[in-house]
């Protein structure tokens, strides 16, 4: 009978890593699928199958890691990471690092090679997807990180990218998991498609074992607003030389620990609908639902769709979901709570959209989304002008200051308020003599911003941070708000042809603003890049990569992670390979050099 039911349990494990790992489409929740994993364990404890970490599927060659990249213990309340840190800790004193657990893929990047996780201890060379992957760290390398798709851009460029197959992707992960096992980058680099790879390092928070009490909710909180999938928060020593101490297990370190969310739900009834307009013209629906308990805190709200979604979720539009519509809502790890199931349609009319909730202009339909099309609505301005004052470091005038400003003054840019006349602002409420000086001791700081900031700040459609910097290693900033042709943009790494289409129009449509707007900044210069010519290194080599980039700089050349119009030089093993960057390279008529040609230089 044990042996029956232990096969059964390791059957049904492997079926659901199959689906989840390889093909991106799981059956059950992580919570569902933890318990089987814990079932099989206090059956089989020794069972080679606990000790065996998954990985999706990915293409390229395999890597054996020089550390082993293992996967986290992991506990399910507040209560039992405490518990874990109180029994780690050598003093109440002890320091602790807090980190997001991203749900995404694993990767690291090391000398200018991007290798997954893989089992942990053999992972896939995707070098060749850094064309498409923004990196957010502080470092170039050394980075151990997660490569996700930030929750922002999956709802906005990703109703765009499609699959080989032609369809939507359902989620993020699966979006990241399908992107990283294609073979090549092209297809999706021509879609504008971006992956993010984070480092682990990058959003991190001191907590001593005695501050836990004090300080864990806040900083779960603060965790909890970031742009990024997540489904838990990690918990590891500072001390490395200590947590390495500790030593590991087949499957873990035992230095750090996952608090993995799980997902706790209530049924409620919806009650209203409330729609907001983004500054794209996105329109937004919340549903006001019959107030419930989950976990402490009183859920009175809940995101919903607008458009029935692809994997099957209904919105209000098609009636769906309506007032009097009995639900199943969520709230996974104490994060925003969502709607999970519609249990009862309900028999009240479906709630009628045409019209922009703010303009009262007639929305359009532009595949999974409704748009408001009018440039001149108000919440569309407002959104807009509140993402350039942020971008450009106003961080002290808030959003309802803004807010507050446009309706005092008029203003409905950014251009109208970087020349804004503090004079109209004395005398109205909420507007004394010291905020009024610190607002435009803001905006006189904001004229001395990077060029790459003023270009983001643009609000032009696809012409993010990333692709800013990209662009000004080649052109400067008055080159490129002049007007690029889309040739000239596709010169810029990881700008495909939807991008520079979008870039392009952008920049004509909005071009005697730009103009004026760039007479108001007096730019600080980014860091300058190092002067020679670019080289860079694929494959395999006879000495450590470390060694070939500092000769590299010896001969007074720059190495850099991906081919690009600007590169000079690609060192490969074999100068005939066939493989993507040769490719690439050979189109953009990069040289190709050996390892011996490169040392003879």
């Amino acid at each position: 009978m044990s042996e029956n039911f232990i096969s059964h349990l390791e059957e049904q494990i492997r079926h659901h890593n199959d689906l989840y790992w390889q093909k991106g489409t799981p059956e059950i929740s992580d919570v569902e699928y933890d318990r089987l994993v814990e079932t099989l364990r206090s059956w089989d404890p020794q069972n080679p199958l606990l000790k065996k970490v998954e990985a999706p599927a990915a293409a390229g060659e395999k890597i054996v890691h020089t550390k082993p990249m293992l996967s986290l213990d992991k506990v399910y309340t507040k209560e039992s990471l405490r518990q874990w840190m109180a029994k780690v800790a050598r003093t109440q004193d002890e320091p602790f690092l807090v980190q997001p657990k991203y749900d995404g893929i694993s990767g690291k990047l090391e000398h200018g090679v991007l290798v997954t996780r893989g089992d942990g201890r053999v992972g896939v060379n995707i070098t060749d997807k850094l064309a498409i992957i923004d990196i957010e760290s502080e470092k170039r390398d050394g980075i151990l990180g997660e490569i996700v798709i930030r929750n922002s851009a999956f709802e906005t460029m990703y109703s765009h990218v499609l699959t080989k197959a032609g369809t939507p992707f359902k989620n993020s992960r699966n979006a990241v998991a399908g992107i990283v096992a294609n073979d090549g980058v092209e297809f999706y680099l021509k879609q504008g498609a971006r992956l993010t790879f984070v480092d682990y390092e990058t959003n991190t928070h001191p907590l001593k074992l005695n501050e836990f009490a004090e300080k864990w909710d806040g900083i779960q909180h603060s965790i909890e607003q970031l742009d990024y999938p997540m489904d838990g928060i990690v918990v590891r020593l500072q001390d490395a030389t200590y947590a390495e101490s500790l030593g590991y297990t087949e499957h873990h370190p035992r230095g750090a620990m996952a608090l993995k969310f799980t997902n706790e739900s209530v049924e409620s009834v919806v009650t209203g609908f409330t729609l907001s307009i983004g500054k794209r013209g996105t329109l937004a629906a919340t549903a006001q639902i019959e107030p419930r308990d989950i976990g402490g805190v009183t859920v009175t709200n809940v995101k919903v769709p607008v458009i029935d979604t692809l994997d099957g979720q209904p919105g209000i539009l098609s009636g769906g979901i309506r007032v009097g519509s009995k639900v199943r809502v969520e709230r996974a790890g104490d994060v925003i709570p969502y709607l999970a199931e519609v249990l009862e349609v309900g028999e009240a009319a479906p709630t009628a959209i045409t019209d922009c909730p703010v303009c009262g202009s007639k929305l359009v339909r532009d595949g999974a989304n409704l748009f408001c099309r009018n440039p001149e609505c108000g919440e569309q301005q407002l959104n807009q002008l509140y993402f350039s004052v942020m971008t450009v470091g106003m961080f002290g005038i808030g959003k309802e200051i803004v807010r507050a400003i446009m309706d005092i003054t008029g203003i409905r840019d950014f251009l109208g308020f970087m020349r804004l006349d503090g004079s109209l602002l004395v005398g109205q409420e909420g507007f004394g003599k010291t905020r009024i000086t610190a607002i435009m001791d803001e905006i006189e700081k904001a004229r001395r911003c990077t060029p790459e900031l003023f270009l983001t700040a643009l609000n032009v459609p696809e012409l993010g941070k990333k692709a800013s910097e990209e662009l000004l290693k080649i052109y400067s900033v008055d080159e490129i708000i002049g007007g690029l042709t889309i040739a000239q943009l596709l010169r810029a790494n990881g700008i495909g042809e939807v991008m520079a289409k979008r870039i392009s129009e952008g920049l004509v449509e909005k071009q005697a603003y730009i103009q004026e707007l760039r007479k108001e900044f007096e730019l600080s210069q980014s860091a300058p890049a190092p002067e020679g010519d670019a080289i860079c290194f694929t494959g395999k080599s006879t000495r450590p990569r470390s060694e070939m980039h500092q000769a590299a700089r010896e001969k007074g050349l720059v190495p850099v992670d991906a081919v690009t119009s600007t590169t000079k030089y690609l060192v490969v093993a074999d100068p005939n390979s066939t493989s993507s960057k040769v490719v690439k390279a050979r189109k953009m008529g990069v040289t190709i050099l050996s390892e011996e040609q490169f040392w003879a230089l």
